[in-house]
């Protein structure tokens, strides 16, 4: 075994991008092994006063080292933190490269929702950025399609599912996107997807140990100027119980909200932030702002609205980084 070393980080900044590369695989292993995953969340972003240290009996550790200097305590080549290494394939832990942007980093992604419209888009932008991504389908022929471009598909039906094999096609992924909905249709189709759907997704996220996880919402204020009928208002009504339940849990957990939803081309400027105005935006920059949220590890458990703007996408996600 190679003798241990340690890694030094002169700034925030550069403690951010390794904890960032090493995030969603070093909770998912802490949470199996007794970590309190809240910690660690918050000690990957930093820390957060009145939250304790992520010590852990398997030596992984972020501590205030003399001089100044954060250290991570590192094995050789194929032991991260007493994580050992089994292969560098999925699910692995890969050597640390710093990532100067959001977006430097390969991810593992599981969409649900991924034959909808914003899980398609998101997911051909995750592929051309190098991720894997997988995908939960009800048809045989639909995972083939999805195969022929580069997407992993698990067949199987939300409705129906339960945690246990949820949590199983889920594997070993950095994050989950939801993306599902019913759009306002019949009410036993909302509250089996966007209701329970949701919390189903949640649960199951947890005994997977998986803690990035990604909601696409609706703003509330979306259409309140016209009447919109029994099913849609209850649409509304499941989508904030849904927001309100993942906001509540112990996960690493992004609540989208865009306005409403074209499919003009999209334009790559937004307006993203905690309050916005409803107007409307194209599905494709929705999809593009999700990538570049997944991607930034700097951003989580917040709600952020999005709208038609003029700032670049990735202009828009770092402008919402929290400064501690």
């Amino acid at each position: 075994m190679k003798k241990k070393k340690n890694i030094f980080f002169k700034t925030l900044e550069e403690m951010a991008d390794f904890t960032g590369h090493f995030r969603g695989r070093v909770l998912r292993e802490s949470g199996r092994s007794g970590f309190m995953r809240r910690d660690v969340a918050h000690a990957a972003r930093f820390g957060c006063p009145g939250e304790r240290p992520a010590y852990g009996h398997l030596g992984t550790f972020l501590r205030l080292a003399s001089g100044g200097s954060f250290m991570r305590n590192v094995g050789g080549d194929r032991d991260v933190g007493g994580l050992r290494q089994a292969h560098p394939g999925r699910g692995s832990l890969q050597s640390p490269q710093r990532a100067e942007t959001s977006g430097a980093f390969k991810m593992d992604v599981f969409i649900i929702g991924i034959t909808g419209n914003i899980g398609g888009l998101l997911a051909q932008k995750l592929v051309s950025k190098g991720d894997t991504v997988h995908g939960l389908v009800r048809r045989d022929e639909q995972r083939a399609d999805l195969a022929a471009r580069g997407v992993n598909a698990v067949v199987g039906d939300l409705a129906t599912m339960s945690v246990e094999e949820l949590a199983a096609a889920f594997g070993n992924v950095d994050a989950i996107v939801f993306s599902a909905g019913s759009n306002g249709g019949k009410m036993e189709v909302t509250k089996a997807i966007d209701g329970d759907g949701v919390t189903k997704a949640i649960e199951a996220a947890r005994r997977a140990g998986i803690n990035r996880f990604a909601l696409v919402s609706v703003l509330p204020e979306s259409w309140r100027e016209r009447y919109l009928g029994d099913e849609v208002e209850y649409y509304f009504a499941v989508k904030k119980k849904a927001d309100i339940a993942l906001s509540r849990s112990d996960l690493d957990w992004l609540i989208l909200r865009p306005s409403l939803l074209v499919d003009d081309p999209g334009t790559g400027t937004v307006s993203l932030g905690p309050a916005e105005f409803h107007d409307q935006i194209a599905r494709a920059d929705v999809a593009e702002t999700l990538a570049e949220l997944l991607h930034e590890p700097r951003i989580g458990q917040q709600i952020l609205e999005l709208n038609t703007g003029s700032t670049p996408i990735r202009d828009a996600v770092k402008a919402n980084i929290r400064r501690r």
